[in-house]
């Protein structure tokens, strides 16, 4: 089985973050495994307003 977590990010604040990487790390404690992750970026890096974006995927064997 594989699942597709989609994680944002942008300068103002990193509660949202911060709580995409509590789901991924829960699903790490129930046995589920990193198969991906890929990110993308939109502006220039010193902009409050860019976004950027995680595409993880996790696989777990057996279900």
């Amino acid at each position: 089985m594989e699942k597709l977590l989609i994680i944002s990010c942008n300068g103002y604040s990193s509660s949202s973050e911060d709580r995409a990487m509590e789901k991924v790390n829960k699903h790490l404690e129930e046995g589920w495994r990193v198969k991906m992750i890929s990110s993308t970026a939109a502006g220039d890096g010193e902009s409050p307003s860019a976004y950027s974006w995680a595409f993880v995927v996790l696989e777990k064997d057996g279900e």
